[in-house]
């Protein structure tokens, strides 16, 4: 106690705070197969038993879907060998089976102590052979039975009488066999077939469980190509596995006991006050008996890597808040299998500024990039930007939103962007002024720019924005601007050359170029091939066309001559240099 008090003083005085939480995994039906998955079933190739809420290996079968079996081949006629074999002392609850030993009937009677007597035959060629066993197979009322022989004339039975009763029959002897997980089948009267290397017993309809020995577990919908209800399950007569009846097909489906191994992976779980995950214990409810181990794994990454978790803390190498864990189930003997029933982790976080930072400035930049593609959208359509210049930063946004929303309900040939914009427009940051959200475009809508303040001023994407004074918005890192209506300078590794949006000084032209005075400000001269082009390191597009160059002095004369901004190229200054300077491109 005093360990966790002296823990807290710490981490209230030292800085980031280390906090301390619980994830529990107990596996229901519920929470497995419905609605509020813990465990991943595309990433988990063990078995879950419904029966008892727990994982095992998953069995390796061997089926085949056999055309012309009949489960009429598998019925007898239990009066008709009564009488045939004079089976006089099977009165009561008389049935019979079909197995690859022989026929077997049975039924009771009662002995002149008013106790009733089960008598079990065998029926080979032609010859009866009583093989139950009075001291086993007495009780003082009818009762019900259910009996599976193998081949090689092994047999289980339940015997349902005052109370239930499991026997095994082998090598000539009856035994009683007392199994906590067998007494969930007391409500039962099942068929019981034998499956290559276990007893499954059926009720028919969706239910198949199997008893390796140790555990009852549910097995339906593991085997493959058995989806459907059952309708009837006998042991093959060729002693090859088990058959599985539908109303249309006969599957056969040998069991070669449990795979080597098997795994789980869970679903992801977000630690709860959204820090990063260093470190994380994790505790299990499971059972290995000998010849099978479970080896535990924690993630707290969106990759694809796990730390082994053994006994004590794992601690992580990566900084982030995605809880994951893995088991993996190993077997060296395909008759057992470990289970596992339940997983505890407790886990610290710890608030990492600089990662926190990164995520949050991550959305702002992904955010304004949203709008920007709905105010493409617009443009193509109405053929001008949205005009919103008043300089406040809510309203502005405001009325940015309401300007593309009223757009977007008139497209009625476009649903998208009308659900889009109205229900996932960004919306303002709650009490973080300095983290608006901005708009500002030109007075008649040919240019606009969208900013906002990031918190890491050593942020990549801040290389590749406007900078400097655009649209009256200081676009000075660590602010970030994207606009359209002049060219956005190419990622650099070098310092920007900030934005100036006004009209260079012309350079005067040199001889004997003739001079070009007398020409209008628009004229173009289309004698020779065009070129546009761009200088490193500077906004302004040009015009190349017989070695002289024209500026173009904005976005709405670049539209109105129909130039393209695929077409520009960029080149170096210098080279940019060599072209003599001709009149601007105005409107």
């Amino acid at each position: 106690m005093m360990k966790k008090y002296i823990a807290l003083f710490l981490g209230l005085l030292f800085l980031p705070l280390i906090a301390r939480a619980l994830v529990k995994q107990s596996f229901t039906v519920n929470n497995v197969f419905y609605g509020n998955y813990s465990v991943d079933t595309s990433f988990t190739s063990a078995w879950f038993d419904t029966f008892a809420n727990r994982f095992v290996i998953r069995r390796d079968w061997r089926v085949n879907e056999v055309p012309g079996l009949n489960a009429r081949d598998y019925v007898c006629d239990t009066k008709a060998l009564q009488t045939q074999y004079h089976l006089d002392d099977t009165q009561f609850n008389s049935s019979c089976t079909v197995t690859p030993a022989g026929v077997i009937v049975f039924g009771s009677f009662q002995n002149v102590s008013r106790s009733y007597v089960e008598r079990i035959y065998l029926i080979v060629n032609n010859t009866k052979q009583l093989i139950s066993d009075e001291a086993f197979f007495t009780d003082n009322q009818p009762g019900n039975l259910a009996i599976g022989m193998r081949a090689d004339k092994t047999a289980f039975a339940i015997y349902q009488g005052s109370r239930t009763r499991f026997f095994l029959l082998s090598s000539g002897n009856w035994q009683e066999i007392f199994n906590n997980e067998l007494s969930k089948l007391s409500s039962f009267n099942p068929r019981i077939a034998w499956s290559g290397s276990a007893w499954v017993f059926s009720n028919l309809g969706q239910n198949l469980l199997l008893f390796d020995g140790t555990l009852l577990t549910n097995i339906y919908g593991q085997i493959p190509t058995v989806a459907f209800p059952l309708q009837e399950l006998v042991t093959n007569i060729n002693g090859n596995g088990m058959i599985l009846f539908s109303d249309k097909v006969g599957v056969t489906a040998f069991d070669n006991g449990y795979q080597g191994s098997s795994i789980i992976e869970s679903l992801t779980t977000y630690s709860q006050d959204g820090n990063a995950i260093i470190e994380g214990t994790l505790n299990a409810q499971d059972a290995k008996p000998a010849g099978a181990n479970i080896r535990y794994f924690l993630s707290n990454n969106e990759a694809n890597r796990f730390y082994e978790a053994t006994s004590g803390v794992t601690q992580f190498q990566d900084n982030d808040n995605r809880l994951r864990w893995q088991a993996l189930l190993i077997s060296t003997n395909s008759a057992f299998t470990p289970t596992l029933s339940a997983v505890t982790i407790t886990y610290s976080t710890k608030d990492l500024t600089a990662r926190n930072q990164s995520s949050r400035d991550s959305t702002r930049i992904n955010d304004l990039e949203t709008v920007q593609r709905y105010i493409q959208a617009y443009y193509a359509n109405v053929k001008k930007d949205p005009i919103v210049n008043a300089g406040q930063k809510q309203s502005d946004w405001k009325q940015l939103k309401d300007t593309l929303t009223s757009w977007a309900e008139g497209q009625r040939n476009n649903s998208y962007y009308s659900s889009t914009i109205a229900n996932y427009f960004p919306q303002q940051p709650v009490d973080e002024d300095k983290f608006l959200y901005d708009y500002r475009s030109s007075s008649f809508g040919e240019s606009y720019v969208l900013s906002v303040t990031l918190e890491d001023a050593s942020n990549y994407r801040l290389q590749s924005d406007l900078d400097g004074i655009v649209l009256g918005v200081n676009c000075d890192d660590p602010v970030f601007c994207i606009g359209q209506g002049f060219p956005i300078t190419p990622l650099q590794t070098q310092a920007k050359q900030p934005v100036q949006i006004q009209t260079p000084q012309i350079a005067p032209l040199p001889t004997p170029y003739p001079s070009t005075d007398s020409l209008p400000p628009t004229t173009l001269i289309r004698s020779a091939p065009l070129s546009l082009v761009l200088a490193k390191n500077d906004y302004r597009v040009y015009l190349i066309e017989n070695g002289r160059k024209q500026w173009i002095v904005n976005a709405r004369v670049f539209r109105k001559y129909g130039f393209r901004k695929r077409r520009i190229h960029i080149i170096s200054q210098k080279k940019l240099d060599s072209y003599f300077t001709g009149p601007n491109i105005e409107n």
